[in-house]
């Protein structure tokens, strides 16, 4: 007799109660909780906004929305209780990265000590410091030159030290996010500029070539791989390759030719956001990371290919088309240039 393999569902809600996503209405924890709702897998958000979460997912019967803080421990613990999986989708503002990410972090730890949880994580690049001449892999070193990248460096620490003490951690990797539910200062200026059919705005040399991840597919990766938890190490870091584009211009170009929109990029001068940045805290947090803008930094993932090597990326002229068309479902939104690299 054939065995029939577990559905997705089963393998993540299989004795472990709901998983639970904090940022559910953020881009990274967003798609993530769409992914496993898709799925038919039981999800328990932690907001602070619970209109906010229905007006994103409506109130299917498989979210449980808990109202709470994560910077509240009480609140968070509620929330964590009988989890087996917890999705560390929290993000901040650039300025307001210290302390908030930290006690963020702590505090999920805690939480997913009390539940034996699996911990999942966005990483980034930040840690891994200035562009090489090779791409960084998932066995690189962090060499952070920023603090916000010292502090990414201290969470993934953070994170191993929990998976040596019995723990079990996945750290998705990858570039700069977009997609339908990707939303930040930098994004919103291309896409939402297009979505107007108006000239985009943007930051540092367009040149050079850049690394994104459209979040839908960043985030049925990820559940892929949470599903098959006995291939994974304790510590798990995969890179998320995404699509490397041979120019931020030539991306810009696809923006508009996608959207039926003019091709026109005004650039914010360096200089102006120094100005700016006199006033403007989160601004001046911008300006740490400029070297990101300035440079290539790549990623490849020859551990991604190992454990997902039948992996489909979305075509990149619909995972454009698909952005483009949540802007314009949000048409009466300001587009304006406050740069957060950071996605999430």
């Amino acid at each position: 007799m054939t065995q029939q393999l577990p559905t997705t569902s089963q393998v993540l809600n299989s004795d472990q109660g709901s998983t639970l996503v904090l940022g559910a209405t953020g881009s990274f924890a967003g798609a993530v909780t769409a992914e496993l709702l898709k799925r038919g897998v039981r999800v328990r958000a932690l907001v602070r906004n619970r209109q906010k979460l229905v007006d994103r997912f409506g109130q299917p019967d498989l979210l449980e929305i808990v109202e709470g803080d994560v910077q509240n421990a009480e609140d968070l613990n509620r929330a964590a209780l009988g989890c087996k999986t917890i999705v560390h989708g929290i993000n901040y503002p650039y300025h307001q990265w210290f302390p908030h990410m930290e006690t963020a972090t702590n505090n999920i730890l805690v939480a997913a000590r009390m539940n034996d949880a699996l911990i999942v994580f966005p990483g980034n690049v930040y840690s891994l410091g200035a562009a090489q001449d090779r791409p960084f892999t998932e066995a690189s070193p962090h060499k952070p030159v920023s603090r916000k990248g010292e502090l990414r460096q201290w969470m993934e620490e953070e994170l191993k030290s929990y998976s040596d003490q019995g723990g079990r951690v996945l750290i998705m990797r990858a570039g700069d996010y977009f997609g339908p539910t990707a939303r930040n200062g930098y994004l919103d200026p291309l896409f939402g500029g297009a979505a107007k059919d108006k000239a985009m705005l943007a930051l540092g040399n367009l040149a050079l070539s850049h690394q994104w991840a459209y979040v839908p597919d960043l985030a049925r990766a990820t559940v892929d791989l949470m599903e098959i938890p006995g291939e994974l190490q304790p510590f798990e870091i995969v890179n998320f390759e995404g699509t490397v584009v041979a120019s931020q211009r030539k991306f810009m170009s696809d923006i508009a030719r996608v959207a039926n929109s003019c091709d026109k990029v005004n650039r914010a001068p360096w200089v102006v956001l120094k100005l700016v940045a006199l006033f403007d805290p989160l601004i001046r947090e911008v300006l740490e990371m400029k070297y990101l803008f300035e440079s290539t930094v790549l990623i490849e993932g020859p551990r991604f290919h190992e454990l997902l090597p039948g992996f489909q990326a979305t075509e990149s002229d619909v995972a454009i088309r698909q952005t483009i068309d949540s802007y314009k479902a949000e048409m009466n939104m300001p587009v304006s240039f406050d740069p957060i690299a950071e996605p999430g």
